[in-house]
């Protein structure tokens, strides 16, 4: 269980992981999506490696689906248990898997507001997204912001003093 995150199972292709079930922690949110950027940047490097070049013969495409709210957990079964997680919540995610664009990583509104004060994180809107059961919907795209470099932040605060003075004094 890394940084509070544990996988759940793998259906298919399906790689599902919960953030914050054994414990009430307040950043399950960003410890989401740090795995989805760290396993979406790791792709490409995977991919290149000889063993899986010989295996694939072409270049798989990801979608991440990821939304954030209660669900429900139980144990399944009478002789062959599976601890699973059922909810709006995980199939909401689920729909934010399948209506995805080929490699991005798409969360809901509430995946968005749990971020919100995060300045490591960007999220591009997509509006009228067709979700089963639940029809059409503003989601988002979630990417790493960029870095703010020194001459960046020199020039955000350079056009900023620019706009309250007209002259700007050098550094």
């Amino acid at each position: 269980a890394d940084a509070g995150l544990q996988k759940i199972k793998n259906i298919g292709s399906v790689y599902m992981v919960a953030a914050g079930i054994s414990k009430n922690q307040g950043d399950h949110a960003k410890a989401a999506a740090e795995l989805a950027l760290r396993m979406a940047a790791a792709l490409p490097d995977i991919i290149q490696s000889p063993i899986v070049r010989n295996i694939i013969s072409k270049i798989p495409k990801y979608k991440i689906g990821m939304c954030t709210g209660p669900l429900s957990a139980g144990v399944l079964g009478r002789t062959k248990w599976a601890y699973d997680i059922f909810g709006d919540t995980v199939n909401t995610a689920a729909r934010m898997e399948t209506t995805a664009l080929p490699n991005s990583i798409q969360v809901t509104k509430s995946f968005v507001l749990a971020l919100r004060k995060d300045e490591n994180y960007e999220f591009l809107k997509r509006d009228n997204v067709e979700i089963k059961g639940k029809g059409k919907q503003t989601v988002y795209l979630l990417n790493r912001a960029p870095q703010k470099t020194p001459s960046r932040l020199r020039t955000i605060i350079e056009r900023k003093l620019m706009k309250k003075n007209s002259r700007i004094h050098s550094w």
